[in-house]
């Protein structure tokens, strides 16, 4: 009896499903899978990570049984509860059925994100962490954010930026729009990526997709603390409001609330020319901010 309970205590049994004819336990390790890697039963992925392997079981050290190329579809049939961390992504196992075969696979290498249509395929990834530096000249582990771009089936691009830390892992968006007044430019891209709680920073890129490249353009990163300091960053792109033509802002705005409630701060506006390849900074607006 107590060998019994030590071992439901120690694991989590899996089931025998007869379409994989797999039979599973996994360790509960206690690990809790980010946010931006959770994932619903029946839900339709995309690999993000090329030639990502499929395993017979949902652990590291099970036999690899196929491997699957990046935006590739796959259906979740099974979110297993067993959470793997690699770096500092820690996410979970999925039993995944594609071309009528079934096996697992780790959710940190799918695509957290995706764009799908009239044959264009943009995936956003959180595809690995990297050893960085900071201004204090102290090393940390930070996240690598990616877009890949497709066309009909066909990698024509992708780009790795600056996704913060493993704070920033709770929440995320992906929007991609039809370019208006920027040449040469097919689509906007905006990634987003953030945490839950104040003074964590939430950081935005945002990309020009032209015909066949990615172009970056400047890292946007804002956060406030309790209404007592905020700093914001953002891209203000052409529209029919602002008027601009081949044109944008990078806009920073940042102050801080003394024991008054007065806000004192600082506007900072860089506009950037856009020529159909490239932009370069052609004026800079600065303005005093009191409230």
């Amino acid at each position: 009896m107590l060998r019994y309970l030590i071992f439901s205590f120690l694991f989590t049994i899996g089931f025998f499903n007869a379409q994989s004819e797999v039979a599973y336990a996994y360790v509960d390790n206690g690990l809790y899978a980010n946010s931006v890697f959770n994932h619903q039963k029946n839900e339709m992925v995309k690999v993000y990570v090329d030639q990502t392997k499929i395993r017979e079981l949902p652990t590291l050290t099970s036999k690899v049984v196929d491997s699957v190329s990046h935006n590739k579809s796959l259906k979740i049939i099974e979110v297993t509860g067993a959470v793997t961390q690699l770096g500092e992504r820690a996410a979970n196992w999925l039993r995944v059925a594609y071309d009528n075969k079934t096996g697992f696979i780790w959710s940190g290498n799918l695509a957290i994100s995706q764009f799908s249509k009239d044959g264009v395929d943009i995936l956003f990834g959180i595809p690995s962490t990297e050893t960085k530096i900071n201004p204090d000249n102290i090393s940390y582990k930070g996240l690598v954010g990616g877009i890949k771009y497709f066309k009909n089936a066909n990698l024509i691009s992708e780009k790795n930026f600056d996704a913060g830390t493993t704070e920033n892992l709770s929440a995320h968006t992906l929007t991609v729009e039809k370019a208006t007044r920027l040449k040469n430019i097919d689509y906007t891209i905006n990634t987003m990526v953030s945490g839950e709680a104040c003074g964590i920073p939430t950081y935005e890129q945002t990309i020009f997709v032209t015909k066949d490249n990615l172009i970056l353009l400047p890292k946007t990163e804002s956060v406030a603390d309790g209404g007592i300091f905020y700093h914001s960053e953002s891209i203000e792109l052409p529209s029919a409001e602002n008027k601009l033509n081949n044109q944008f802002y990078y806009i920073l705005e940042k102050g801080q609330t003394d024991d008054n409630d007065v806000t004192t701060g600082e506007k900072i506006k860089n506009l950037y020319q856009w020529d159909g390849q490239d932009f370069k900074n052609i004026k800079t607006i600065k303005e005093a901010i009191k409230s």
